[in-house]
């Protein structure tokens, strides 16, 4: 067999530069981090945007924003960011994870031009200062005028996920003196262009859309010849008689609700236009900016004759916040959920099991709640639930339905006996009461047998056993037996005496023989019934393989724990990828190899674990045969 080494000097090097690298990671990992961001890189003048400072791994550390000149500052509030999780090493429960902060600002700039938000300051206990600037930001100035105005306002700027909101399109128009002031201050035939980026017509990710068709064409004017707004780029099939033909699509036009209104010593004619949304995602949502383009009627020295005033004019965008539910008194047990009512169940897909078998534990969620916002639930944070099982929350499956959530996750339970899988907590936000609620499952009971391990000291005593008597052999002094001699003297006799006694002398060491033959056969059957079961193994793997034609995910992680099973003697009914991994590595196999038998166990397992039961192509037979026989070999020889 072929051993690799190394000098005890380069290992020793090769160990301290690993414990380095390692040890600078994590240094490298807790330092204290200071990021600067914002939601545009372009605006117009008068729009705001959003800046996002995000402290991490500095406890109490919060921004100074002294430098940040050149514009009006409004603190948002800030939100923790932080991921921890539980580990049970040693019997000791222990809490690992990132901590940090997001502080959040909106910020709107004096004047046009180019505009650094920063930079950004917070100092550190230890003294040091972290500084950061967020990108630049692009303002694009507006030409004053007074005859044409827009607004965009929205019903709530910052909203939970559990109810709609509304957007509110405002255009104004100075109104016409004298005669002329109840017309509409609009050309019949040159109809002002709106450029209305959120009426486009396509969905917003994270919001409920409103029905848009049927919005517009309720608004649709039927005489193209009527006074309104073109919006974006709609149109209708031409079909009415008119003084000209017109074929092909023309520019669609709608009528908007008016009144009239006084505003900074002015009359206007005020246009609206309401749309409706309601949020499914935490996030923000930018409404705008609104751009007005076209001709409209301006008063002139002559009062019945109006002067045409070509007018571009801009309405700021508007920012709506749907922000998660307030940090004060929020458990750990909350995962995004926000309604009037949670229900929550739990299952186990086996209620006897061994130490260390995987259980998959269900945990259905519905009820009154959103749907679209929540998150895995943390249960490796429930003590509870860690003491006595092993959680592994990367494996977690979600199954969406129209009403509920499913989340299938792997656990293994730590210890054996016969006792409770502990009620779960799970929270949500009560968004009547403005406060958290907490419902629970029911315990599940279940049995976990003790793992029998038999070592190979305990199966050479158990076939050699050692036979005490039960009471001490008498160790009386020997007398001579009582003897008779016959006066005619001895007789002449065969030394082996009878032919039947040499054969019984024969027989017994025969018979003797036979029965510690036998003893040995017996006791070596299993190794070499083991040996045959190894040298076989890849080619019953390959067998089933063919034979199994168009097989199902399930089908193909059957054939390879078989083979994990029969070639390497491993409990693979109950292995982790990870765990399979590692044992291979144990045996001898290469790294490559147990990584590619690992990633084709996750790849199956996963596949079946989905409920998939499509059939296989012969690709993805030939790659896991090709993972077998890599594995089939150890890094030392065959």
């Amino acid at each position: 067999m072929r051993t690799y080494g190394m000098g005890s000097g380069s290992g020793a090097w090769y160990f301290a530069a690993l414990f380095f690298c390692w040890a600078a990671v994590a240094a490298r990992a807790d330092e204290p981090s200071l990021q600067v961001t914002v939601n545009r890189s372009q605006i117009y003048s008068g729009e705001s945007l959003l800046m996002d400072v995000r402290v991490g791994n500095a406890a109490d550390a919060t921004p100074e924003l002294g430098a940040v000149t050149g514009c009006v500052l409004r603190a948002l509030g800030s939100q923790d960011v932080s991921q921890y999780s539980m580990t049970y090493i040693n019997g000791r429960m222990q809490q690992v994870g990132f901590s940090g902060r997001v502080y959040r600002y909106e910020v709107t700039p004096n004047q046009a031009g180019r505009f650094i938000p920063g930079p950004v300051r917070v100092t550190l206990a230890d003294g040091r200062v972290l500084t950061e600037s967020a990108p630049p930001v692009t303002v694009t100035g507006m030409d004053q005028q007074s005859w044409v105005s827009l607004k965009l306002t929205a019903s709530r700027n910052d909203i939970l996920v559990d109810g709609p909101f509304d957007v509110r399109l405002a255009v104004r128009i100075r109104r016409l003196p004298g005669a002329l002031a109840a017309l509409d201050p609009l050309y019949p035939d040159a109809a002002p262009q709106l450029n209305v980026p959120y009426m486009s017509g396509e969905n917003i990710d994270g919001l409920k859309m409103p029905d848009l068709k049927a919005c517009l064409n309720s608004r649709l004017l039927a005489d193209p010849r009527q006074p309104g707004f073109a919006i974006n780029n709609f149109t209708v099939q031409s079909g009415m008689p008119l003084p000209f033909e017109i074929d092909g699509p023309r520019q669609a036009r709608f009528h908007l609700d008016r009144e009239w209104i006084a505003a900074d010593g002015a009359e206007y004619a005020e246009y609206s236009l309401v749309m409706r949304y309601e949020p499914l995602k935490e996030g923000d949502y930018i409404f705008g900016p609104v751009i007005f383009k076209g001709p409209v009627p301006v008063a002139g020295p002559d009062a019945a004759n109006p002067q045409r005033q070509d007018v571009l004019a801009v309405g700021a965008a508007v920012t709506v916040r749907v922000i998660p539910p307030p940090e004060e008194n929020r458990p750990d047990s909350f995962f995004g959920a926000i309604g009037s009512n949670l229900t929550v169940t739990a299952a186990l897909d086996a209620q006897t099991c061994n130490v260390g078998d995987p259980l998959q534990l269900t945990l259905t969620v519905g009820g009154g709640i959103q749907l679209h916002n929540l998150l895995i639930p943390q249960l490796e944070l429930q003590s509870n639930l860690v003491e006595r099982f092993e959680v592994y929350r990367d494996s977690v499956q979600t199954v969406k339905r129209d009403d509920a959530r499913a989340y299938r996750y792997t656990i293994r339970p730590r210890a054996a006996g016969s006792y409770e899988l502990p009620a779960i907590a799970v929270s949500y936000y009560d968004a009547h009461d403005r406060a958290y609620r907490t419902v629970t499952t029911a315990p599940l009971p279940i049995k976990v047998r003790r793992t029998t391990e038999v070592t190979a000291e305990q199966i050479v005593a158990s076939t050699n056993p050692v036979i005490r008597p039960s009471e001490p052999p008498d160790m009386r002094p020997l007398s001579p037996t009582a003897m008779r001699l016959d006066p005619r003297g001895a007789e002449s006799a065969s030394l082996l005496g009878p032919p039947w006694v040499a054969a019984l002398a024969v027989a017994g060491p025969a018979v003797y023989g036979i029965v510690v033959l036998a003893g040995f056969v017996r006791f070596r059957r299993p190794d070499w019934n083991r040996a045959r079961r190894r040298r076989r193994a890849l080619r019953g793997a390959h067998r089933a393989l063919r034979q199994s034609g168009a097989a199902t995910p399930a089908a193909y992680c059957a054939v390879l724990r078989a083979f994990l099973a029969e070639r390497w003697n491993l409990p693979s009914a109950s292995l982790t990828p990870a765990e399979a991994r590692d044992a291979l590595l144990r045996c001898g196999v290469s790294s490559a190899a147990a990584e590619g038998v690992a990633r084709e166990l996750q790849c199956h397992i996963e596949a079946s674990f989905g409920g998939a039961t499509e059939s296989l192509d012969a690709l993805t037979r030939d790659r896991l045969y090709e993972a077998l026989r890599a594995a089939n070999r150890t890094e030392a020889g065959p």
